[in-house]
């Protein structure tokens, strides 16, 4: 498999220009039919050195000291243009495995012309280990940073690389300026390295916004079959894709985990799909980079056609986004400093409670940081549970606070309309499952049914008929039929949750309905909403892809989504609301099997 590198640019005086076929395919080299293999992809002359045209400088050092890949060493390539002055930041462009794709001749052409930005070049060489026995012998780390499509790899780059390369100096003893604007800022890679560039700029696109891939690793390794599906699934993010493959793409040491050039369609689809800015050169060539090396300037003057312009997420062309987002509406902090200000809960009257304290009150922090779940009732009475003792705490407006002292170490709660709670307890011991309780009103707690991991969360359907028991531990939610005396049964590991590609469980921690029965459930990839046959149809990420830890509608009219996550409440107004959580049960579509 090949390279990808990273590339940083620095703000010139003269915008880059503008290619004359924006948003068209920059190469179709076949007809439709499958083409005979072909690499014979020569270098145009915007690979070539030309007399006359300024050179930049290249220097190199080792990285040993990362904290995210420890003990290991990485080899740093830095390329600096000849028109850099240090008199302000550049732009960067990464490639991962090297500089590739003659990328310092190119960018020598192009910067030279006025067609790109001035722009500093980062070439990152994964890592490996030799055996203590035998130092041929080695562990290669490869597969493990740039595959992973996890956030990892995106957090070495912008916390341990791009500081790093700032710490030295050009070859000529110029200090080294990197813009913070993500769009200022690109990357690429081959092959492995390839969705590395897509996955770091996806994780990351407050970071990286402009992509170029090549032959991409869109197969099953790591999580990139699953990749695509993401992209489909998530509100699109503010990146624009420059895509490169041949239709006899296939690395030979790994046929039995995909079909290259399938996979590569198969993202650009998915980002089409999607609503991203993309655009691809589709060859007959094989694993390898001849006709990228061929398309890379034309790429980079797409990349950055409308350069200093900023790249903005494009709106989303999902069916299952459209119901649901209001054009233009992102979500918004409010007043709430409290990094604690987790679960949330509304009024019936709309007012939202963080930690059970109402929201215009959160902002000194006096809450429950240690609550764990909370309810309200139509009368105000309130429902807690929190650390520092078994049992639920009942407040009552204008009577004194009452304990009901359960031998339960209760970990989530819901309340019916008709008063009756639903309780989850933890498990006994590790390995043990966890267990739900019917306690109606005045009436000892009545165990209903098992889960085979600790629930974070119970919301009950609009309708009444239904209860979701979340397992953040798990990819598999719980769903089970609630009948009128408030017994469970037919329980099923019935919600299938999205997961970071790092990690086992969803990390599902709060879940709202809205009024149509889709389910809002707060995990570690933000806020997904799930159909009425468990089934993940959208995602929206959190500002710097924080994790969210609880969820709930609210407002005047139940019309806006409220998140907690990464220390801040956020809010955003939805096409469609939800409901008091303990009212009067309301009729739901049906929508089918599916």
């Amino acid at each position: 498999m090949s390279a990808l590198a990273l590339l940083l640019c620095i703000a010139p005086s003269v915008h880059a220009q503008q290619n004359k076929h924006d948003n068209k395919p920059i190469a179709t080299t076949f007809e439709p039919q499958f083409p005979a293999l072909n690499d014979n992809y020569p270098p145009t002359a915007d690979s070539i050195e030309h007399p006359g045209i300024p050179k930049g400088t290249q220097f190199r050092f080792q990285l040993s000291d990362s904290h995210i890949y420890p003990a290991v060493s990485h080899l740093i390539t830095v390329y600096v243009p000849a028109e850099y002055k240090a008199d302000r930041p550049a732009c960067v462009f990464v490639f991962f495995d090297n500089i590739g794709f003659s990328a310092p001749v190119v960018f020598d052409n192009l910067i030279a012309a006025h067609q790109m930005p001035v722009t500093i070049a980062i070439g990152i060489q994964p890592a490996y280990e030799p055996s203590v026995t035998d130092p041929k012998v080695r562990r290669y780390d490869r597969s493990m940073e740039f595959d992973t499509t996890s956030d990892r790899l995106a957090r070495f780059v912008i916390d341990e690389v791009l500081p790093a390369v700032q710490s030295h100096k050009a070859p000529g003893g110029l200090p080294l300026l990197l813009s913070a604007d993500p769009n200022d800022r690109a990357i690429a890679g081959n092959s492995t390295g390839g969705i590395a560039a897509l996955n770091v700029a996806w994780q990351r696109p407050d970071a990286f916004r402009r992509v170029f891939t090549n032959i991409g690793t869109f197969v099953g390794m790591r999580g990139g079959e699953d990749f695509y599906v993401r992209v489909r699934k998530t509100e699109p993010k503010p990146i624009r894709v420059f895509m490169v493959d041949g239709a006899n793409d296939g690395w030979g040491g790994g046929l039995e985990m995909g079909d290259w050039w399938m996979g590569n369609l198969t993202m650009e689809r998915a980002l089409t799909y999607a609503g991203y800015d993309v655009n691809h050169a589709w060859g007959a060539g094989n694993h390898n980079g001849n006709l990228a090396e061929q398309v890379f300037p034309q790429a980079v003057r797409w990349l950055f056609r409308d350069y200093p312009s900023p790249i903005v997420a494009q709106p989303p062309n999902s069916q299952a986004l459209k119901p649901i987002l209001i054009e233009g509406e992102p979500w918004k902090p409010i007043p709430a400093a409290c990094p604690d200000a987790a679960p949330l809960a509304a009024a019936q009257d709309g007012a939202l409670y963080t930690a059970g304290v109402l929201l215009a009150q959160s902002a000194s922090c006096n809450i429950h940081s240690q609550l764990r779940s909370f309810a309200l009732a139509a009368d105000g009475t309130s429902y807690s549970a929190d650390d520092t003792k078994p049992g639920i705490l009942v407040q009552k407006p204008g009577a004194p606070d009452q304990l009901l002292a359960l031998d339960l170490d209760i970990t989530a709660l819901t309340l019916r309309s008709d008063g009756t709670l639903f309780v989850a307890s933890a498990p006994a011991a590790a390995g043990a499952p966890a267990a739900l309780y019917r306690i109606p009103p005045e009436a000892k707690p009545l165990k209903l049914a098992e889960t085979p991991h600790a629930v974070s969360a119970l919301a009950l359907t609009p309708d009444g008929n239904w209860l979701f028991a979340a397992q953040p531990d798990s990819h598999l939610s719980f769903n089970f039929r609630v009948a009128p005396d408030g017994t469970l049964d037919a329980g099923e590991p019935f919600y299938d949750l999205d997961t970071p590609a790092d990690v086992d469980g969803s990390g599902a921690r709060a879940v709202a309905f809205d009024r149509e029965g889709r389910a809002y459930v707060a995990t570690a990839l933000g806020v997904q909403v799930m159909d009425h046959n468990g089934r993940v149809m959208a995602i929206l990420p959190l500002p710097n892809a924080a994790a969210a830890d609880a969820v709930a509608f609210g407002g005047p009219d139940f019309m806006t989504l409220y998140v907690h996550a990464g220390g801040i409440v956020y809010a955003r107004r939805l096409k469609i609301g939800g409901l008091f959580p303990a009212s009067r049960p309301v009729p739901v579509p049906d929508w089918g099997s599916g």
